[in-house]
């Protein structure tokens, strides 16, 4: 099971952000865009598998529902 998650992540990651700024010209350039990526996928990102929020929004809503 945990696999899936992370093939989905990875599958929009090269989609959305690799294959689209490919080749990189430096390892520098493919650092930042695995950094950008991340933060937009966590911060910005709608998923459809968590009622089309964000995992930022959906950690924040746990965290009050659950009074932590």
């Amino acid at each position: 099971m945990f696999l899936n998650p992370l093939e989905s992540f990875f599958s929009h990651f090269k989609k959305e952000a690799v294959y689209p700024k490919y080749p990189f010209s430096t390892i520098q350039s493919y650092k930042s865009v695995i950094t950008n990526y991340i933060d937009y996928f966590n911060k910005q990102r709608l998923h459809q598998g968590i009622g089309m929020i964000t995992p930022n929004l959906k950690e924040g809503l746990y965290k009050k529902n659950n009074h932590m």
